[in-house]
């Protein structure tokens, strides 16, 4: 709680390497932190919440922001910008109904899932803004699970090849009261979806 990482490097968790159930961290800062895995925070257990947290200019190979491994993930009211990763530069999480609520990311450079980068089924991404992303694959976010939920949830001006917004691999993904604007790329602008099964109510894609 009320903690600043700042300029570590490590292979795994340059800011902080968590094994165990349960973590939480709270009104933390994450700047400038360098690893192959998780350069701001490494977490291997279920149970993990980040909430009113700040990852900034951080690098790594997977996970830039933070790497957590394990189910019920929840990212609350945190921001991620300027982080550059091949995976998930905001955020990597590899997991099953993993939470994202109330979030910004912003800036942030990858591979696959330039905002966020989850694996995993039953994810929930809500009242959450992905901008000015950029990546190969899902430069808002890159999913790959089944029975995805992004509700009223803004994408705005991010840039990909597939999925300027985001990139979800998985079947019923449902999409509702979301916003898709200005976003650019080769193959899905708005969203790329591979899947059967998807449903998208009540959203707006405009100039992308």
């Amino acid at each position: 709680d009320n903690s600043t990482f700042t300029d570590n490097d490590a292979v795994n968790g340059a800011g902080g390497y968590i094994d165990g159930e349960g973590t939480n961290i709270l009104n933390s800062t994450f700047k400038i932190n360098e690893a192959v895995n998780g350069a701001g925070i490494y977490v291997v257990g279920k149970n993990t919440e980040i909430n009113n947290s700040t990852f900034t200019d951080n690098g790594a190979v997977n996970g830039s922001g933070g790497y957590i491994d394990g189910m019920d993930t929840k990212i609350l009211n945190s921001t991620f910008k300027i982080n550059e990763a091949v995976n998930g530069a905001g955020i990597y999480v590899t997991g099953i109904r993993t939470v994202i609520n109330n979030s910004t990311f912003t800036s942030n450079s990858a591979v696959n899932g330039a905002g966020g980068y989850i694996d995993g089924e039953g994810t929930n991404i809500s009242d959450s803004t992905f901008k000015i992303n950029n990546a190969t694959n899902g430069a808002g976010v890159y999913v790959g699970g089944n029975q995805t939920k992004i509700s009223n949830t803004t994408f705005y001006n991010n840039t990909a090849t597939n999925g300027a917004g985001g990139y979800v691999d998985g079947e019923n993904t449902h999409i509702l009261n979301s916003t898709f604007e200005i976003n650019n790329a080769t193959n899905g602008s708005g969203i790329y979806v591979k899947g059967v099964g998807t449903k998208i109510d009540d959203s707006t894609f405009v100039n992308n």
